[in-house]
C-alpha cells in the first residue's frame, strides 16, 4: 500500500466517523459500570490545640556577644554552607601553612572531605579549628 493510498483510506474513515457522530450514532457499545456502595466518610477530627512555652530572652547585641549567637552545637554555623564559609575564613586567617592542618581536624573526625562532616560533629570540628588558630 502506498502512502497516498493510506492517506486516502484514513481520510475516508475519518469522514465516516464524523458523519456517525453528527448523526448521533455511537460506534462503541454502551456498558454500564457496576453500582458502587457509597460509605459515608467519618467526621474529621480537630487536631489538639498548640501549646506555647514562655519566650526565651534574646541575647544582648554587640561585638562581645558573638558567642551568644552560636548554634546549640557550640559552633557558629548550622549547615554545610556555614561550615564551608567558616572553614574558608579560618584558612585565610591562619594562612596556607597553618591552614593545611584543618585536614588533620577532618581526619580526626574520620572524614577526608568537608561534605562528609555531620551536623552532630560541627562542635568538634569547630573546637579543633579554633585550637589550631590559638596554637
Amino acid at each position: 500500500m502506498s502512502l497516498e493510498q493510506a492517506i486516502i483510506d484514513n481520510t475516508a474513515a475519518l469522514n465516516r466517523v464524523a458523519a456517525l457522530l453528527q448523526a448521533g450514532a455511537s460506534t462503541a457499545p454502551v456498558t454500564h459500570a457496576p453500582q458502587m456502595q457509597v460509605v459515608p466518610a467519618a467526621a474529621p477530627q480537630m487536631p489538639a490545640p498548640p501549646t506555647f512555652t514562655a519566650a526565651q530572652p534574646l541575647p544582648p547585641v554587640g561585638p562581645s556577644s558573638a558567642a551568644a549567637f552560636m548554634s546549640p552545637t557550640g559552633a557558629p554555623f548550622t549547615d554545610p554552607q556555614g561550615l564551608m564559609n567558616y572553614t574558608m575564613a579560618a584558612y585565610q586567617e591562619m594562612g596556607a601553612t597553618k591552614g593545611a592542618a584543618i585536614q588533620q581536624v577532618l581526619a580526626s573526625l574520620g572524614h577526608a572531605n568537608m561534605n562528609d562532616v555531620k551536623p552532630e560533629q560541627y562542635a568538634q570540628f569547630y573546637a579543633g579549628v579554633e585550637a589550631l588558630k590559638r596554637g
